[in-house]
């Protein structure tokens, strides 16, 4: 199984981290910045990115777009991170990924988010402290959510 993901600030990573450790050996990790992906000899995938100003990291994007034939025929799993929980955190999914990738996945999943101002840039920062009302780095990693969708992944 791959687990493939983009990750700007980390927390996409780290629930690619985690799901890995849930599902064991058999589960390698593919980020696309850095890694090749071949879908051909997988029979089950999971995306990972996280949501930025309402849309999917644009690696992670385009990999859907230009690989959604065969994802329709594997075992698929969609998570994002993002601040939003809940009905909100569902409407950032559901707007960020295509409808029939949603429709097909066996496991959806809200990973949770981190909040690093730091690597962000001064405009980004601001805008992100103005829509949060926090100036505090912040990291939740909802690992109830990662355990759920790993058993589901598992089958």
């Amino acid at each position: 199984m791959k687990i493939i993901y983009a990750s700007k600030y980390g927390a996409t990573k780290k629930g690619a981290e985690l799901l890995k450790a849930k599902l064991g050996e058999d589960a390698t990790l593919c980020d696309l910045s850095i890694d090749e992906v071949d879908l051909q000899n997988e029979d089950s995938v999971v995306i990972g990115s996280g949501i930025y100003a309402g849309r999917l990291h644009g690696e992670v994007k385009r990999f859907c777009e230009q690989n959604e034939e065969s994802l329709l025929n594997k075992n698929l799993g969609l998570y994002v991170c993002c601040r939003a929980t809940g009905d909100e955190g569902w409407k950032q999914f559901d707007n960020a990924y295509p409808k029939e990738l949603r429709e097909h996945a066996i496991a959806k999943g809200l990973f949770g988010y981190v909040l690093c101002f730091d690597e962000m840039s001064f405009l980004v920062r601001k805008f992100i402290q103005m829509i949060t009302k926090t100036k505090q780095n912040e990291t939740k990693i909802y690992e109830e959510n990662v355990a759920e969708f790993a058993e589901i992944m598992k089958g």
